[in-house]
Parts: structure tokens; C-alpha cells; sequence
């Protein structure tokens, strides 16, 4: 009995030993694939892009050596390949990479930040992960209008007057590139950031920016009125449907969106119909095609259908 109970111990520990060491090895076998991979591409092959998303996909783990790399391009490889898993995982590991030195590198993590649903990134996010998405957005870098709307989204009032103070700041610089020989480097993105900043702000309760929302709306000027259209969209209020039917009988011309000088293919009718429908979701219920950017004018017809549907779903 004392042999085959010795027998049986040393059989569970042979099978406990090996499961310990052959169940690292897909970790060190992806481990040892990654840093193939990476020195691939540092040699100049570009074929292996979809091999390092597809692995970094799988195991999300390997990357963390590499996320401090000295090399820039590793980092930006590795942050790049976190952001297109579109893994729940990753959201920690693109906030850290918001505070790299390279611009790439971060203008990639906040991309792969805006690619998750916000309720399942605010899930991965606390106070501080806003407080580092809302720094780098006053960076003023490319998709830094996206990182203050994520601001916006998380919901807590206590933002708008940082908010406010960035969009001023962003108003400010538009008037120095007019007026100034030597208009800050990043006013490029001042128009943006303070549409962003301005959904914001009214997303969170701000009564001020609201009525100036409700003011451009019926503003004569073409631009405060495309400017109104675009936040109300981003808004998906219905209650602001009121708001945006008057828009519908103006046929101006709204924004050079083509490759020509002088040829436009929006208006802003067209811009408050797209608007509506995104509000309300109606998308695969209309007989027509949504298109954001091409040669479309949408009839008095396919509006007429617009309303109809709207009027339908505001009487049920």
C-alpha cells in the first residue's frame, strides 16, 4: 500500500511539474516570435505588421518590456499594435503611452482609446486616467479635439472650467493668426479644439455654452450655424430636433469638402438632415444612403421621408 501511494505522489508530480513547464512554453515561444518580429521590421520588412498585431492581439502581456523601449519606433510599433487589438486589456497600457516623447506614439494611444465604447473604457479608467487624457489633450496635437470629448463624456461638471479655459485659450490663438506675425505653432488644431471643448461643456450641464449653442443655431453666419449642426449631432439630443428642422430650408452652401476650390458639395440643409438622422439612429430605416463626404445633395423628398420617420417615433 506504502509503494502504491508512493507511486501515485511521485505520478501527480511529475504531472504538476509538466504542466508547469510546458505550459510557459506558448509564453516564451511568443515572447521569442515578438522579438523576431520586431527585428524584421527594424530591417526594413513591412510584411510583418499583421504578424505583430495578430500576436500582440493574442497575448497583450509580451509588449510590456518594449512599451519603455529606447528605440522610438519600437514604441510606436508596439502602442500602434495595442491600439488596433482593441482589446479592454490595453486601455492601461495606451493611458501610459500618452506620456511618451514621441508624438506618433501618443497620437497612436489616443486613437486606440477612441476606438473602444466609452462605457467599457471609463470600466479601465479612474479620475487620474481622465486628469492624464485631459493633459494630453492640451497638448494641442493631432486628435487632441477627441481626447477633450472623452473629458466630456466621463461626466463630471467639475471639468467645465477647464474646459472653458482651454476653449478660450484655442478662440484666443484664432484671433492671434489673424492679427499676430507670430500666431502659436499648434493654431492649426485651435477650430477644433474649440468645437470639442464646446460639446463638452454643454454635455456636462453648462448653461452659458448651451444657450450660445441654441444662438449659433439661428445665427444668420454660415460657420456658427455648421458649427451648431455638428455639436448637436455629436450631442444625440431629440429634444433639440426643434432646433435643427428650421435648417433644414437653408440651401447654402456649407463646407469646401472637395477636391476643388469653390466647388462644394454639403450644404447646410444637408449637414442638419445627417444630423437628424444620426440622432435618432434611423440610418437603416431611410431609402437612401448616408454619406459624410462626396458629391451628394439630398432632395426635399428624402427629407420629407426623414420627418416622417421622426414624427413617427416622436408620436409613439
Amino acid at each position: 500500500m506504502c509503494d502504491i501511494g508512493f507511486y501515485r505522489f511521485c505520478l501527480i508530480g511529475f504531472l504538476f511539474f509538466n504542466l508547469q513547464v510546458f505550459g510557459s512554453i506558448p509564453q516564451i515561444n511568443d515572447e521569442e516570435e515578438l522579438a523576431r518580429i520586431l527585428a524584421k521590421k527594424k530591417a526594413g520588412d513591412v510584411y510583418q505588421t499583421e504578424l505583430l498585431y495578430k500576436i500582440v492581439r493574442s497575448n497583450l502581456v509580451i509588449t510590456k518590456p518594449y512599451l519603455n523601449d529606447p528605440d522610438p519606433k519600437i514604441r510606436f510599433w508596439i502602442t500602434t499594435a495595442l491600439a488596433n487589438s482593441k482589446q479592454p486589456d490595453a486601455i492601461p497600457l495606451l493611458l501610459l503611452k500618452l506620456q511618451d516623447d514621441e508624438g506618433n506614439t501618443r497620437r497612436s494611444a489616443i486613437i486606440g482609446l477612441t476606438l473602444f465604447p466609452r462605457d467599457v473604457l471609463f470600466k479601465r479608467c479612474t479620475a487620474e486616467s481622465i486628469e492624464a487624457i485631459y493633459r494630453h489633450a492640451c497638448r494641442w496635437e493631432d486628435r487632441c479635439d477627441d481626447a477633450f470629448k472623452i473629458v466630456g463624456d466621463w461626466g463630471d461638471a467639475a471639468w467645465i472650467p477647464r474646459l472653458r479655459e482651454q476653449k478660450d485659450k484655442a478662440a484666443h490663438a484664432l484671433i492671434l493668426k489673424e492679427t499676430s506675425p507670430h500666431p502659436p505653432h499648434n493654431v492649426f488644431y485651435a477650430p477644433a479644439i474649440v468645437q470639442a471643448c464646446w460639446m463638452a461643456m454643454v454635455k456636462l450641464g453648462d448653461a452659458e455654452a448651451t444657450d450660445q449653442l441654441r444662438l449659433m443655431a439661428f445665427t444668420p453666419e454660415i460657420l456658427p450655424r455648421v458649427f451648431a449642426i455638428k455639436c448637436l449631432e455629436y450631442l444625440k439630443r431629440e429634444a433639440w430636433t426643434d432646433t435643427l428642422i428650421p435648417l433644414l430650408d437653408d440651401e447654402r452652401d456649407a463646407l469646401n469638402i472637395a477636391p476643388r476650390p469653390g466647388v462644394f458639395y454639403h450644404r447646410i440643409c444637408d449637414l442638419a438632415l445627417i444630423a437628424m438622422i444620426r440622432i435618432y439612429g434611423i440610418e437603416s430605416e431611410i431609402s437612401f444612403q448616408v454619406v459624410d463626404f462626396g458629391p451628394v445633395r439630398y432632395s426635399r423628398e428624402q427629407i420629407a421621408e426623414v420627418l416622417r420617420i421622426i414624427r413617427s417615433k416622436q408620436s409613439d
